[in-house]
């Protein structure tokens, strides 16, 4: 039998001859640090400090992480290493895991769309709308694209809450007013780099006129789409629904985004 001390941790353990230099420490609990155990990471390095004619030759998976001034100090991969006599290694240290604090860390606060603010939307850009003479749909989303308010004017196309749906959710989930995408040289137009993105969401992702982000204090907290009109129609009624808000939310101090081309 030989003897092995680590001298790092102050324990000594016993083995037989040819016994791997690593795995005595793991199972002997001698403290040498490792991460892969094959040669690869070099987290087993340690200097063989009394005894190293005990040791085999060196190998080559040892020389990728050994100069010959280590190998000459004494330095072996411990992971590499057979010891075939008695031996005393030490090694750095591993550098300590912080404990988990457990200080109470509270959560981002965010802004968040109520059916208040929606309510006031819709009021805003129908009025519009009905001042114009268009029958509009008129949808608001949460910042994750889901309606919190829909609603279709009389004699507005029966299309209409789910192509106003559609825009409110791309101008939510995307942050950019959704007739962006297809301005000149618009990023979805054929043979731009996002040709094709209106296929996303089983085709609900919205790539021409009528669909807003609603911005708070300058964070995306929803989206507004219209449906019913033509661009320029659209664009006035999803304006005055941004007004609305902008109005309503004034004296609270909280400031909103209105206008056309919004892009976060």
């Amino acid at each position: 039998m030989i003897t092995v001390a680590f001298l790092t941790s102050g324990k000594t353990a016993t083995a037989a001859e040819q016994t791997s230099l690593l795995r005595l420490s793991i199972r002997e609990k001698g403290g040498i640090p490792f991460k892969c155990g094959g040669g690869i990471c070099g987290t087993c390095r340690c200097k063989v400090e009394q005894g190293i004619e005990n040791t085999d030759a060196v190998k080559p998976k040892e020389r990728r992480h050994l100069t010959e001034a280590d190998l000459a100090a004494g330095y072996r991969m411990a992971c590499q290493t057979f010891v075939t006599g008695d031996v005393a290694v030490s090694w750095v240290p591993a550098a300590p895991v912080p404990e988990p604090s457990h200080e109470s860390v509270p959560m981002k606060a965010g802004l968040r769309l109520e059916l208040r603010e929606a309510r006031a939307m819709v009021a805003g850009a129908t009025a519009e709308a009905a001042r114009i003479g268009v029958a509009q749909t008129v949808c608001i989303t949460d910042d994750g694209g889901f309606p919190i308010a829909l609603e279709r004017m009389d004699g507005a196309r029966v299309t209409g809450p789910q192509i106003a749906w559609n825009k409110a959710f791309t101008a939510a989930g995307h942050k950019r007013s959704t007739h962006l995408f297809n301005t000149p040289n618009g990023p979805a137009l054929p043979g731009n780099e996002a040709f094709g993105i209106q296929w996303s969401f089983e085709g609900r992702f919205a790539v021409f006129v009528g669909g807003f982000p609603i911005v708070v204090d300058g964070a995306v907290v929803g989206g507004i789409g219209l449906s019913g009109g033509n661009g320029e129609q659209d664009i006035a009624c999803g304006m005055a629904g941004l007004r609305a808000l902008a109005e309503l939310l004034a004296p609270e101090g909280l400031a909103v985004l209105v206008e056309p081309d919004i892009k976060r």
